[in-house]
């Protein structure tokens, strides 16, 4: 077994100094064990660079380049339809509902998004869909549907 040591030595000013290898090698690990948990911790956080940004307006999915707001795509199906969004760990979804600018003769009154936690846990919820912004983490949820409108 081994013990620790500790030699008390008085300098040459009077000062009492603690000696001990030991001590000092278990205080350097720690502080080893402290930095690369920091670092880990930091570079977790960091890693979450895959934002996805997406409009959903009247039948139409629209979807951004998150960083410079430039349209990438737009889905335009002839009929209302659920828009299905599967999230990767790490990924952010950016989804803006904005049903306000749908000119026909259906006026849209909500929508249904229904969301798949990692977890298991399901939740239906419920947005007014004139102009919502919705900011989902993908360590926590797996899939999003917007379902189709509800009409007024």
């Amino acid at each position: 077994m081994v013990e620790d040591r500790v030699e008390v030595v008085t300098d040459s000013n009077g000062l009492v100094r603690f000696d001990s290898s030991t001590i000092t090698n278990k205080i350097i690990m720690k502080k080893k064990t402290i930095t690369i948990g920091a670092l880990l911790l930091a570079m977790n956080c960091f890693s979450q660079t895959d934002t996805l940004a997406y409009s959903i307006s009247g039948k139409e999915k629209l979807e951004f380049d998150y960083y410079t707001s430039n349209l990438k795509s737009i889905t335009k199906p002839k009929k209302y339809q659920d828009f299905k969004f599967k999230l990767k760990e790490g990924e952010l979804l950016v989804l803006d509902l904005f049903d306000d600018v749908e000119r026909d003769t259906l006026y849209l009154l909500y929508r249904d998004v229904t969301v798949y936690y990692r977890n298991g846990y399901v939740e239906k919820l419920y947005f007014s869909s004139n102009d919502n912004t919705l900011s989902v983490d993908g360590s926590l949820v797996k899939k999003v549907i917007v379902h189709k409108p509800e009409l007024k």
